[in-house]
């Protein structure tokens, strides 16, 4: 397994921790004690000791005869972990290979003791998004709550924007920004807001690319950028930005929300 550039040059280097990125072990030396190991490049590395536990063959064979699934190495999946190709099937563990931000946008799996939990919340959340949505429920979604209920339509995300200035602070900046977004007219969002033109709290990297099926886009950012969704005839809507910050409008904040519960609680 190769491990990205970034990890290999992460704070290991200061504690004295060297990786050896790409490469394999042809031999190990020693007979009654290890005195170091061979590499596949040539090299020879001194060790007292060699431990052996990265690497393994993910189970997936149960899972072959289902059209549309990648099984070349463990099971493909977006960044949501929702399995590629399919609309109900999520993968979590190291069994998953989907593209991490920290690294690139190449699709891997990631054998590490924190990312059963990681890819177990990151799919628990993708989950609600779908039965929520199939469930003809009002659903509102914020921020990555907006993404998954694109995701839950069958859309797809930008992992990663290129450029970050409208969406959130920089590099010792705080994450939340003010942002002018242009929302269409005649969508509930216009609806709920109130205005066309409003200021919201914006703090996201990520952004729906492919509108889900059956979606509209109800707000856009000045660069272009997918800011709310909407299903048009049922009472599904995402924003990408945060009402609830309290450094936001007030007036805005009470409007969305008492519009989501007044859809909770009116007749079905």
């Amino acid at each position: 397994m190769t491990v990205g550039t970034t990890a290999a040059s992460s704070g290991h280097k200061a504690a004295g921790i060297t990786f050896r990125t790409g490469r394999s072990v042809a031999a190990v030396l020693g007979r009654d004690h290890v005195r170091g190991v061979d590499l596949d490049d040539g090299t020879t590395l001194g060790a007292d000791a060699v431990v052996e536990a990265v690497g393994s063959v993910p189970n997936t064979e149960w899972l072959r005869g289902n059209p549309g699934l990648d099984l070349s190495d463990g099971v493909l999946c977006g960044n949501a972990l929702l399995a590629a190709g399919t609309h109900c099937l999520v993968a979590v563990g190291d069994v998953a290979r989907f593209p991490n931000p920290l690294f690139d946008t190449t699709p891997r799996r990631v054998e590490h003791w924190s990312v059963p939990g990681d890819t177990a919340k990151r799919a628990a959340a993708t989950l609600t998004a779908l039965l929520a949505c199939a469930a003809a429920r009002p659903v509102l979604g914020v921020c990555r709550g907006s993404q998954l209920i694109d995701i839950a339509h069958g859309g797809t995300l930008i992992p990663d924007l290129a450029d970050h200035r409208l969406h959130h602070g920089g590099p010792g900046q705080p994450m939340f920004l003010d942002e002018k977004v242009t929302i269409t007219p005649g969508t509930q969002v216009a609806d709920l807001a109130g205005e066309l033109r409003p200021t919201v709290r914006s703090g996201h990297h990520q952004a729906v690319d492919r509108v889900g099926d059956g979606l509209v886009v109800a707000a856009r950012a000045d660069d272009g950028v997918v800011e709310a969704v909407e299903h048009p005839a049922r009472w599904v809507v995402g924003v990408q930005w945060h009402p609830e910050d309290p450094d936001g409008c007030a007036v805005h904040r009470r409007r969305l929300f008492s519009g989501f519960v007044t859809a909770c609680t009116g007749p079905r």
